[in-house]
């Protein structure tokens, strides 16, 4: 094909053009990512404060967004990420799937670089099998890194929001105690926050008192708790409070009514889970019984097996005489 295509030229011209063409191609690849990696990271007096200590904290708690922040920034804004599906990361990073605080299309971003680096790392090692062998050992490892990547945010959330699920009654319920001995709502979260620092009620409800400190409502501060977590519980919470400030019914009352509730909510949970879970042990039940059954004849069954065979072969003996 390439003969019709240029018949004047030689076998040596041929490849020198080849070889031409491949060294324009690396070479501006290379410009590019120079150009991204040597380009001054955004100014943060054009920021916000917020995004401004978010990418600080990024740039401590992440080596590969601290060494390509500008390529991470560009890639996050092209359709590479695309492929990743950066929006469902949303809900799983809203509920604290990740430490850092990543946005959906940075963190693909960086799971992308993290991947390409990988698969270079990998090559190397694989050189004693052929080339197409060694590229596809280094995608499977590049794909398997991403897929990793992209669970354990999923993974993460889901467990923290079944910690912050188990706690919440007992919590509210302390809440109310406290304020049921004279202190008011910021005392009452205050002290129950201080008592677990490290759990995920005690890091939410802490998120719900800063909001509170920075001059929002109870009704907003409890608000764009139901809107980060979106779970039941915390939604009935918000219901909660908004009717007891629309009716004036004292705070108190109302969290040790819905501790009661949600207490209520979770042993219905945990009897619907033991019957669902003793549907689902009867079959490997069943055939553990059957693995016990066949341990137990096996023998008998071998035995009479046996004394049959050696019974035939007797009569087949005294025919032959």
């Amino acid at each position: 094909m390439s003969a019709l295509l240029l018949p004047n030229l030689t076998t040596l011209q041929f490849a020198a053009l080849s070889s031409l063409l491949f060294g324009l191609s690396v070479f501006l690849l290379s410009a590019r990512l120079a150009l991204l990696m040597t380009r001054q990271c955004r100014a943060l007096s054009g920021e916000w404060e917020l995004d401004q200590q978010r990418r600080l904290r990024l740039r401590k708690g992440s080596i590969c967004y601290r060494c390509a922040e500008p390529l991470i920034d560009e890639l996050a804004a092209s359709r590479w990420v695309e492929w990743l599906r950066p929006q469902q990361l949303g809900l799983p990073f809203s509920r604290g799937g990740v430490s850092l605080p990543w946005q959906p299309r940075e963190y693909c971003a960086c799971l992308l670089i993290e991947a390409m680096l990988m698969m270079m790392v990998v090559l190397p090692a694989t050189m004693l099998v052929p080339l197409p062998d060694a590229l596809l050992v280094g995608a499977v490892f590049a794909a398997v890194y991403v897929r990793g990547g992209l669970k354990g945010p999923h993974h993460h959330a889901k467990t923290r929001m079944q910690l912050l699920s188990r706690r919440l009654p007992f919590g509210i319920e302390q809440v109310a105690l406290v304020m049921h001995a004279g202190g008011d709502f910021r005392e009452a979260m205050a002290t129950v926050v201080d008592d677990m620092p490290e759990h995920p009620f005690g890091q939410e409800f802490g998120r719900v008192l800063e909001d509170f400190g920075r001059g929002r409502t109870l009704r907003e501060s409890l608000a764009a708790l139901d809107t980060r977590l979106q779970l039941p519980e915390v939604r009935e919470l918000v219901t909660a409070v908004c009717n007891s400030q629309e009716l004036g019914t004292p705070l108190a009352e109302i969290f040790v009514t819905l501790a009661e509730q949600l207490r209520l909510k979770k042993a219905q949970w945990a009897e619907a889970e033991a019957g669902r879970a003793q549907v689902q042990i009867q079959g490997p039940a069943l055939v553990i019984m059957v693995a016990c059954m066949i341990t137990v004849v096996a023998p008998f069954i071998f035995k009479m097996v046996s004394d049959t065979g050696d019974g035939y072969g007797l009569q087949d003996a005294r025919s032959a005489n």
